[in-house]
């Protein structure tokens, strides 16, 4: 399981993205197998925390982390596909 080092870098990670909300755009495609959420920035320093940002939480799903955990059973498989 991470430790508080592992989160408190993520809630910082989350406070900067926070700050450039309005540079971050999200489309969300509703599917029959679920959804498709595509998440994007023009600025390539925000571009870079996103990226940052999902590496994080895709470890915290492979390490079973039980919050993570808990949203993947309500949700479904968490599956991630990279730009085109």
């Amino acid at each position: 399981m991470m430790g508080d080092a592992a989160h408190a870098a993520d809630m910082q990670l989350f406070h900067q993205l926070f700050e450039h909300r309005t540079e971050i755009n999200r489309q969300v495609v509703a599917r029959e197998d679920g959804i498709e959420t595509v998440t994007e920035s023009k600025n390539p320093e925000v571009t870079r925390l996103l990226q940052t940002h999902v590496a994080a939480m895709l470890a915290r799903v492979k390490e079973g982390d039980r919050f993570i955990s808990a949203i993947r059973c309500l949700r479904g498989a968490v599956q991630e596909r990279g730009p085109d």
